[in-house]
């Protein structure tokens, strides 16, 4: 199971978290349409900064991050991934182990 979201035309195409939930590990899958800086950080429901997975410059196409997520709690996060002004927001779970 997993969480696909597709996003408007010209900056990041399609977010995909697979598996979602998860409960120890998940790869989040982007397509950025041109070269630019890209961030991905994931943070619990109360905003507080859990991890900083990509802060970098990126090529055009599509990107793969895996996510070792056995190191914070059971619950529910959420992802912010920018691009330039664009800022696209989802959804993660992370279940039982």
């Amino acid at each position: 199971m997993g969480t696909t979201v597709s996003l408007e035309e010209g900056d990041i195409r399609e977010v995909k978290i697979f598996p979602n939930p998860t409960d120890e590990s998940t790869v989040i899958q982007y397509s950025v349409s041109s070269p630019s800086k890209v961030h991905l950080m994931v943070y619990s429901l109360n905003g507080t900064l859990s991890k900083i997975l990509v802060n970098e410059n990126q090529t055009a196409g599509e990107h793969t991050v895996p996510f070792n997520t056995s190191d914070l709690a059971i619950g529910q996060y959420y992802y912010l991934l920018q691009k330039e002004n664009k800022i696209y927001r989802g959804n993660l779970i992370i279940s039982g182990r």
